[in-house]
């Protein structure tokens, strides 16, 4: 072991220490200053400051003094060398000989840097060298390429504390793991690494994947420019503005995004999911699992929830949506840009007004209502269907369940076909025929308005009204179980 004499100054102290000292641990007096010429740096410590500043064009160089005496500080620091790692620590011992310490590194793009403890307060900051920003690696449809998790291992800032506060002004390549501690960062790029217990994360203006885990932890994410990979338990997620996919799993938590040029799907329980302003066109949101909570609003993209339980309020979704109910789940869904696909089943009930292009349904022991729809194709066992359509076809099969159908506003053929003690209203436009396969006469049919005509009639003209309006009759063809029961009237 070498130790310190008070003929040296902590300059040459530290020269020499970094030169010959054997991988033990040295308690060095305070105050220590000099260069950094190791490629690594272990800053393992409690109860102290560490500021870091990562510059290309500064000597690396190290200080550390006692914090709360500063230069007339008379303690120690433990600083041990081996294989090219400097490693530096606080010794054990009382105030006066073991104070707590302010470190000040500077410390090239080049040296590596981990920081350890608890309660510190590290600040970190790269210099801006003025050069263009590295474009990310993108999948050619916008969203960002994850980076392998190699290249987080090999993080250049690795911080691992405990009830402490980081803040990180740029800078690439970051991997943080924290207890009950506060986590900033801003202006950061590179992969970047979050894993907390507790505590909260603010990140502003990232480029690169991020990957988050976190416990009872809060994270917000803003104006952030890659993929993001979650998994949660419990505690809160907001994703606000940048562009990316944000693909994860989450348990008792609360997500909010808002203003994300890119896909959000989440997998999970009882989960708080809110989503605002998705601007992607070709992205979607997309919620999986039990007993969520799912609000929606103004997606130029996709909507596919499939849930157990729960429910979902949606407002403005610009392209398809897919909506998968069971076990009680309720939506209600309002403006659909695109076609439906809908599956509600085991008590769940759906609403949805407004979808633009063609709707499949499909009803098992739940209910759907379906308001200024088109071109509907739905099957329902056990179940009851409202549907009111706009335009185009309907082609509903029900097997003992209830259906209301008004198809006033369209023009076009219609089949229904009615088993076991299935029960229907229709409502046809003016001019109408009922082509029945089976017996008219059977007292479960009753049609008011409407010609009804057997199975071999052929395809009526368009009927004449003035000299200009000519409109075609509308024929809904009919297959009548024994003991199922139908009533269509013409629209007045």
């Amino acid at each position: 072991m070498h130790s310190c004499r008070p003929m040296h100054s902590p300059f040459v102290l530290l020269a020499i220490l970094c030169a010959v000292v054997p991988a033990l641990a040295e308690p060095v007096e305070l105050p220590i200053e000099g260069p950094l010429a190791a490629g690594k740096v272990l800053v393992e410590l409690d109860d102290s400051r560490v500021h870091v500043l990562v510059d290309p064009e500064a000597e690396p160089s190290l200080r550390v003094v006692d914090l709360v005496n500063g230069e007339d500080g008379h303690g120690f620091a433990l600083l041990e060398e081996s294989k090219g790692t400097l490693r530096l620590g606080r010794p054990h011992g009382d105030e006066e000989t073991a104070p707590r310490l302010g470190i000040d590194l500077v410390v090239a793009p080049s040296q590596l840097l981990e920081i350890a403890g608890r309660n510190l307060d590290v600040e970190i900051e790269t210099t801006d060298t003025g050069e263009d920003e590295e474009e990310p690696d993108t999948a050619g449809d916008g969203s960002v390429r994850e980076t392998p998790r190699r290249a987080l291992r090999g993080a250049r800032l690795t911080v691992d504390v405990g009830d402490s506060s980081v803040v990180v002004t740029g800078g690439t390549a970051i991997a943080i793991s924290a207890t009950g501690s506060r986590i900033e960062l801003e202006g950061t790029g590179g992969p970047l690494s979050l894993d907390l217990d507790g505590g909260s994360v603010e990140v502003r203006r990232h480029v690169g994947p991020v990957r988050v885990r976190g416990a009872a932890a809060e994270f917000v994410l803003e104006d952030l420019g890659g993929a993001l990979r979650f998994d949660l338990d419990g505690g809160s997620l907001v994703l606000r503005g940048g562009n990316g996919t944000a693909d994860g799993s989450a348990d008792g938590a609360t997500l909010a995004v808002e203003r994300w040029g890119g896909s959000f799907l989440v997998r999970g329980e009882e989960d708080h999911v809110e989503a605002r302003e998705l601007t992607e066109a070709n992205a979607k949101l997309q919620v999986s699992g039990a007993r969520h909570e799912v609000i929606a609003e103004k997606l130029a993209g996709a909507l596919f929830v499939d849930l157990e339980d729960g429910t979902v309020s949606a407002r403005g979704v610009g392209a398809r949506l897919s909506l998968r109910l069971r076990d009680g789940a309720e939506a209600e869904v309002k403006g659909v840009g695109d076609g439906a696909d809908i599956r509600v089943e085991e008590d769940a009930s759906a609403k949805v007004e407004g979808i633009a292009r063609r709707t499949s349904a499909r009803v098992n022991g739940a209910s759907l209502s379906l308001d200024n729809c088109r071109d509907l194709q739905a099957k329902v066992m056990e179940g009851s269907l409202a549907a009111t359509l706009r335009a185009g076809k309907a082609r509903v099969t029900a097997t003992d369940s209830e259906v209301e159908l008004d198809l006033a506003g369209s023009s076009q053929d219609h089949q229904l076909s009615l088993g076991g003690s299935a029960r229907a209203r229709v409502t046809m436009r003016d001019p109408c025929r009922v082509r029945v396969t089976g017996d008219v006469e059977d007292e479960g049919l009753l049609v008011s308005g409407c010609e009804v005509i057997g199975p071999d009639a052929r395809k009526p003209p368009p009927v004449t009204r003035g000299r200009l309006q000519r409109r075609r009759v509308v024929t809904l063809d009919v297959e009548l179980g024994d003991d199922a029961s139908l009533e269509v009237n013409a629209a007045p």
